[in-house]
């Protein structure tokens, strides 16, 4: 029998065990990766209401990816 070791469950990847720690790595690294960008942008002169609306294009994105994933 072939036992299943992570399920994502309604966006949250859970473990046979219950843990939530892959769904919490996955979220962190994605956010992380979201600031860096946000950083380089703002470094190269992307003026903040311009920043703002790529900020929220991202979040878009992210979470009709959660939601579609």
């Amino acid at each position: 029998m072939l036992r299943v070791q992570a399920i994502k469950i309604l966006g949250f990847t859970v473990t046979n065990d219950l843990s939530v720690s892959p769904h919490e790595f996955s979220v962190t690294a994605s956010c992380t990766q979201t600031l860096y960008v946000l950083r380089v942008l703002r470094a190269h002169g992307l003026y903040d209401s311009a920043l703002q609306t790529v900020y929220r294009a991202v979040v878009i994105v992210a979470y009709a990816s959660i939601a579609f994933g």
